[in-house]
Protein backbone atom coordinates (compact mmCIF):
# COMPACT_ATOMS: atom_id res chain seq x y z
CA UNK A 1 0.00 0.00 0.00
CA UNK A 2 0.89 3.34 -1.14
CA UNK A 3 0.96 6.12 1.33
CA UNK A 4 1.50 9.76 -0.09
CA UNK A 5 1.91 12.50 2.86
CA UNK A 6 0.78 15.92 1.31
CA UNK A 7 2.63 18.45 2.41
CA UNK A 8 3.55 22.53 1.88
CA UNK A 9 5.29 25.26 3.14
CA UNK A 10 3.89 26.32 6.82
CA UNK A 11 2.21 22.02 7.86
CA UNK A 12 2.50 21.68 11.39
CA UNK A 13 5.85 19.87 12.10
CA UNK A 14 3.77 17.49 14.57
CA UNK A 15 0.74 16.88 12.04
CA UNK A 16 3.44 15.81 9.83
CA UNK A 17 6.17 13.77 12.22
CA UNK A 18 3.07 11.93 13.85
CA UNK A 19 1.23 11.09 10.61
CA UNK A 20 5.13 9.97 8.97
CA UNK A 21 6.03 7.76 12.45
CA UNK A 22 2.88 6.04 12.40
CA UNK A 23 2.93 4.77 9.24
CA UNK A 24 6.11 4.06 9.30
CA UNK A 25 6.19 2.13 12.63
CA UNK A 26 2.84 0.22 11.12
CA UNK A 27 4.73 -1.12 8.69
CA UNK A 28 7.93 -2.20 11.13
CA UNK A 29 5.18 -3.86 13.41
CA UNK A 30 2.96 -5.31 10.35
CA UNK A 31 5.31 -8.20 10.45
CA UNK A 32 5.06 -9.71 13.47
CA UNK A 33 1.28 -9.15 13.63
CA UNK A 34 -0.19 -9.41 10.14
CA UNK A 35 2.48 -10.42 7.78
CA UNK A 36 -0.70 -10.52 5.26
CA UNK A 37 -1.31 -7.07 5.33
CA UNK A 38 0.01 -5.29 2.56
CA UNK A 39 3.53 -3.71 3.07
CA UNK A 40 3.19 0.52 3.36
CA UNK A 41 5.48 2.61 1.70
CA UNK A 42 5.22 6.11 2.98
CA UNK A 43 6.02 9.17 -0.15
CA UNK A 44 6.11 12.72 1.40
CA UNK A 45 4.53 14.63 -1.72
CA UNK A 46 5.63 18.50 -2.57
CA UNK A 47 5.96 20.99 -5.35
CA UNK A 48 9.78 21.43 -4.34
CA UNK A 49 12.50 19.41 -2.71
CA UNK A 50 12.66 20.65 0.81
CA UNK A 51 9.17 22.13 2.56
CA UNK A 52 9.48 24.01 6.07
CA UNK A 53 7.28 23.82 8.45
CA UNK A 54 5.62 26.80 10.57
CA UNK A 55 8.32 25.98 12.87
CA UNK A 56 11.34 26.09 9.94
CA UNK A 57 11.70 22.09 10.48
CA UNK A 58 13.06 20.83 6.95
CA UNK A 59 11.04 18.09 5.33
CA UNK A 60 12.63 16.43 2.05
CA UNK A 61 10.12 15.43 -0.10
CA UNK A 62 10.74 12.41 -1.97
CA UNK A 63 7.83 12.86 -4.79
CA UNK A 64 5.94 15.57 -6.56
CA UNK A 65 2.41 16.63 -7.22
CA UNK A 66 2.02 14.65 -10.49
CA UNK A 67 3.17 11.68 -8.24
CA UNK A 68 -0.17 11.62 -5.98
CA UNK A 69 -1.84 9.20 -8.39
CA UNK A 70 0.14 6.44 -7.98
CA UNK A 71 -1.07 6.23 -4.19
CA UNK A 72 -3.50 4.38 -2.39
CA UNK A 73 -3.57 6.48 -0.32
CA UNK A 74 -3.60 10.21 0.68
CA UNK A 75 -3.14 12.49 3.69
CA UNK A 76 -3.15 15.61 4.52
CA UNK A 77 -1.50 16.83 7.63
CA UNK A 78 -2.56 20.11 9.52
CA UNK A 79 -1.98 23.37 7.96
CA UNK A 80 -0.43 25.97 10.78
CA UNK A 81 -2.76 27.82 11.16
CA UNK A 82 -4.19 28.95 14.65
CA UNK A 83 -7.82 31.38 13.92
CA UNK A 84 -9.58 31.97 11.03
CA UNK A 85 -7.60 34.60 9.54
CA UNK A 86 -4.71 32.49 9.52
CA UNK A 87 -6.45 29.75 7.88
CA UNK A 88 -7.86 32.02 5.11
CA UNK A 89 -3.88 32.77 4.73
CA UNK A 90 -3.04 29.36 5.04
CA UNK A 91 -5.29 28.23 1.77
CA UNK A 92 -4.85 31.59 -0.02
CA UNK A 93 -0.53 30.27 -0.24
CA UNK A 94 0.25 29.51 -3.68
CA UNK A 95 1.62 25.74 -2.43
CA UNK A 96 -2.06 25.28 -0.54
CA UNK A 97 -3.71 26.03 -3.71
CA UNK A 98 -1.80 23.62 -6.02
CA UNK A 99 -2.22 20.87 -3.28
CA UNK A 100 -5.53 21.51 -3.38
CA UNK A 101 -6.20 21.44 -7.54
CA UNK A 102 -3.32 17.80 -7.15
CA UNK A 103 -6.11 16.77 -5.31
CA UNK A 104 -9.30 17.32 -7.32
CA UNK A 105 -7.35 16.17 -10.35
CA UNK A 106 -7.03 12.83 -8.92
CA UNK A 107 -8.80 9.59 -10.11
CA UNK A 108 -11.25 9.28 -7.59
CA UNK A 109 -12.25 5.53 -8.45
CA UNK A 110 -10.16 3.78 -6.09
CA UNK A 111 -8.29 4.76 -3.23
CA UNK A 112 -8.32 6.64 0.38
CA UNK A 113 -7.97 10.53 0.67
CA UNK A 114 -7.71 11.67 4.33
CA UNK A 115 -6.83 15.01 6.30
CA UNK A 116 -6.50 15.80 9.74
CA UNK A 117 -7.58 18.83 11.62
CA UNK A 118 -7.10 21.92 9.39
CA UNK A 119 -5.78 19.80 6.65
CA UNK A 120 -9.60 18.74 6.26
CA UNK A 121 -10.16 23.05 4.32
CA UNK A 122 -7.41 21.48 1.66
CA UNK A 123 -9.78 18.68 0.68
CA UNK A 124 -13.08 21.14 0.90
CA UNK A 125 -10.87 23.45 -1.12
CA UNK A 126 -10.49 20.43 -4.03
CA UNK A 127 -14.23 19.83 -3.70
CA UNK A 128 -13.91 16.48 -2.23
CA UNK A 129 -15.60 16.90 0.85
CA UNK A 130 -18.84 18.85 -1.61
CA UNK A 131 -21.79 16.51 -0.58
CA UNK A 132 -20.61 14.71 2.21
CA UNK A 133 -19.52 14.67 6.13
CA UNK A 134 -16.58 15.76 7.74
CA UNK A 135 -15.16 17.25 10.93
CA UNK A 136 -12.60 19.67 11.29
CA UNK A 137 -10.79 21.53 14.24
CA UNK A 138 -13.19 22.32 16.63
CA UNK A 139 -12.04 26.16 16.83
CA UNK A 140 -12.64 26.83 12.93
CA UNK A 141 -15.93 25.34 12.45
CA UNK A 142 -17.80 28.39 11.77
CA UNK A 143 -15.38 28.91 8.89
CA UNK A 144 -15.20 25.75 8.19
CA UNK A 145 -18.95 26.04 7.96
CA UNK A 146 -19.59 29.43 6.18
CA UNK A 147 -17.25 28.66 3.29
CA UNK A 148 -18.21 24.95 2.81
CA UNK A 149 -22.30 25.28 3.29
CA UNK A 150 -22.62 21.62 1.08
CA UNK A 151 -20.67 19.66 3.30
CA UNK A 152 -22.51 18.30 6.10
CA UNK A 153 -19.92 19.49 9.19
CA UNK A 154 -20.20 17.20 11.82
CA UNK A 155 -18.49 18.86 14.49
CA UNK A 156 -19.24 16.40 17.56
CA UNK A 157 -17.27 13.57 15.86
CA UNK A 158 -13.12 12.84 15.87
CA UNK A 159 -13.11 11.30 12.79
CA UNK A 160 -15.63 10.90 10.02
CA UNK A 161 -15.41 8.70 7.20
CA UNK A 162 -17.74 9.13 4.02
CA UNK A 163 -16.99 6.53 1.87
CA UNK A 164 -13.59 7.09 0.65
CA UNK A 165 -13.07 10.72 2.22
CA UNK A 166 -11.38 10.65 5.94
CA UNK A 167 -11.76 13.67 7.88
CA UNK A 168 -10.42 14.39 11.34
CA UNK A 169 -10.88 16.98 14.03
CA UNK A 170 -7.80 18.45 16.24
CA UNK A 171 -4.88 17.71 18.06
CA UNK A 172 -3.86 14.11 17.54
CA UNK A 173 -7.50 13.39 16.68
CA UNK A 174 -6.15 11.38 13.19
CA UNK A 175 -4.06 8.81 15.11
Amino acid sequence: MLCAILVADGVFSSGFTLLHDTLSVAEVLRHTHDPAVPEIRVMVVGEQPIVRTGSGLAIPTTARLDDLAAADVVVVPALGALDESGMVDALDRPGTSRMASALADLDRSSGLVAAACTGTFVLAEAGLLSGRRATTSWWLNSLFARRYPDTELDADRMVVKDRDVLTAGAAFAHI
